[in-house]
């Protein structure tokens, strides 16, 4: 869920090197998997930010409709969508490569 107190850092996100960048500030070093969403502007502004879910060491699941639902109530027109592995394994599974899809055809439907 959007959190109205956290302080938005004026920057775009243009790429994956920014992306990557603030993704790694918020959950780089964390122990459990947690998912974290970047709501963004047409001009790539960062608009809002959540952490979609908090999962265990393996494994961490999300709701397609709650983030959604904050895309809509923030007017994002892109979201990016990132997770961590504390195993350090990078290779996404195919359980998030599904996941993904499925967030990726929801948010399709509403032009993001």
């Amino acid at each position: 869920m959007l959190s109205k107190n956290k302080s938005i850092p004026d920057i775009p996100i243009y790429g994956v090197r920014e992306a990557a960048s603030f993704c790694s500030q918020e959950i780089g070093n964390k122990c459990v998997e947690h998912v974290l969403v970047l709501y963004l502007s047409t001009s790539y502004q960062l608009i809002a930010y959540s952490f979609a879910a908090i999962g265990t060491e393996s494994k961490c699941t999300y709701s397609v409709s709650e983030i959604i639902r904050c895309a809509l109530l923030c007017n994002a027109t892109q979201i990016l969508l990132a997770h961590n592995h504390p195993s350090g394994n990078l290779l996404p599974s195919d359980e998030d490569l599904q996941a993904t899809k499925q967030l990726a055809q929801a948010a399709k439907l509403f032009n993001i």
